[in-house]
């Protein structure tokens, strides 16, 4: 039953992608929950476990395509920012890594396969988004299809506790391999984000019903995953910048978010109560809190010891993969530890220069749309998931293997740079209108007469210039 039910939800989203291919986007996002619920159900997608992601590529592939026939500037803002040249640059740096890192093989065996993903994440999905209204526009789509896997996720037959946290098993072929529960969190935390701060276009009680599930499924995925880190980001994400996607100019608006505020309280509360059992309390008490936070902090501590015992490594870093060499880890779960003490200073300022670039543009998005509800929420939004995906990405994961964490810097500064483009084109053709409405004709400069045939150049410069 659950098989031909995931079968119909496939073949739906496929058909809304043929009908719609700026929706790939959606794909993009929610790509390694959805791989992970396909190999749990059809034996195809597990023998080929890269069939999802070429799938994925290829949609988003034709997606851009699409906008391109459609004589869309699909690369317009992409490099005109300071966050993607930075990032490409790092990556850069981290390649160059290998040459001097004592671990070179172990680099290798991280970054080679995840190329294809750093192609999708990085290059194709920020042109599939042209301007924030574009983004506006799927973030219906993005809640759609989190509650459709989150709910399938859950009910699914394969998924089971073990060690007080969800996995889906993927079953005897696989020789019993659960998959990995992380990105399962991911996406569930990032979801929740989204049905936090969206506003939309027109509201009602579909859109409140969609908004509430998504919380709930969202945080309820990332609570059965155990995923402590995606939880604490999500909510502090979604409290801090509730204020920031609404309008407050009176005590109405006041009043409305602070009950919009309160009844968010009320849906995380009831969701807490629903995903926290007997099966998995022992993984939110304080003490496995306290632990979970002190073995990240020993291995920071590592890489940073070793790091600051080598003068050498300062500027250029102890290279790509050292710390595997320093601990049974074969990475230190925080990206900012790992820039600095893998790539030294030089890193550091690329990913620092990265980051202040993106929390611009993200300044910029939310000033320029201040008055517009709904693309103040897109563009809060967005603000709010790098910052969720920069909260997760200092506790678990490495950028080397996966660029996730960039993942909405890309659009943000991508979004932003576009605008500005069109911003000045705009400015530009209106002082040429003014121009033409103020001084007419006169705006034209008087055409000189030709020269006779041979007359030397410098002689028709002079005659022009003593014309003017």
């Amino acid at each position: 039953m659950f098989t031909v039910l995931v079968a119909i939800c496939l073949a739906i989203g496929v058909c809304c992608l043929i009908w719609r291919p700026q929706y790939a986007i959606v794909a993009v996002i929610v790509m390694f929950p959805l791989e992970q619920l396909l190999q749990s159900y059809f034996l195809v997608f597990l023998s080929h476990q890269m069939l999802v992601n070429v799938l994925v590529g290829l949609t988003a592939a034709l997606g851009v395509a699409w906008r391109i026939t459609r004589k869309e500037r699909v690369g317009i803002g992409y490099m005109s920012n300071l966050t993607v040249p930075m990032i490409w640059s790092l990556y850069a740096l981290t390649w160059l890594g290998i040459f001097w890192s004592p671990a070179g093989d172990q680099a290798l065996h991280s970054m080679l396969p995840g190329l294809p993903v750093y192609v999708l994440i990085l290059v194709l999905l920020p042109l599939l988004v042209f301007d924030l209204e574009s983004f506006q526009r799927v973030e219906f789509g993005i809640m759609l299809v989190g509650i459709a896997i989150a709910a399938l996720v859950l009910l699914n037959p394969a998924a089971s506790f073990y060690g007080s946290r969800l996995f889906i098993s993927l079953g005897v072929y696989s020789g019993g391999e659960r998959a990995n529960t992380l990105a399962l969190a991911d996406m569930g935390g990032a979801i929740a984000v989204v049905g936090m701060l969206f506003v939309p276009r027109r509201a009602g009680l579909l859109v409140l019903g969609v908004r509430v599930a998504t919380i709930v499924l969202g945080l309820g995925l990332a609570l059965a995953s155990g995923s402590r880190g995606q939880v604490l980001a999500m909510l502090v994400v979604g409290v801090l910048f509730f204020p920031v996607a609404r309008q407050v100019k009176d005590t109405k608006q006041f009043l409305v978010m602070a009950i919009g505020l309160a009844f968010g309280y009320l849906v995380i509360q009831f969701t807490l109560d629903q995903f926290i059992g007997d099966v998995n309390r022992n993984r939110w008490d304080a003490g496995s809190l306290s632990s979970g936070v002190d073995g990240r902090l020993d291995m920071t501590l590592i890489l940073l010891g070793a790091w600051i015992a080598s003068p050498v490594a300062w500027v250029i870093g102890l290279g790509t993969s050292a710390f595997s060499t320093l601990h049974s880890d074969s990475y230190v779960h925080n990206m900012a530890s790992e820039v600095l003490g893998e790539h030294g200073l030089i890193g550091a300022a690329l990913l620092a220069v990265a980051l202040l670039d993106t929390f611009r543009s993200s300044r910029y998005l939310i000033g320029r749309y201040r008055d517009d509800p709904a693309l103040r929420s897109a563009a809060a939004t967005l603000a709010a998931l790098c910052a969720y995906y920069l909260l997760v990405a200092l506790k678990q994961g490495s950028y080397i293997s996966s660029p996730q964490v960039f993942m909405f810097w890309f659009i943000v500064a991508k979004i932003a740079a576009t605008e500005r483009i069109l911003d000045a084109n705009e400015a530009e053709q209106e002082w040429d209108e003014a121009d033409w409405d103020e001084y007419g004709e006169e705006a034209v400069p008087e055409l000189l007469p030709a020269a006779p045939e041979g007359t030397p150049v410098d002689a028709i410069v002079r005659s022009s210039a003593s014309a003017s």
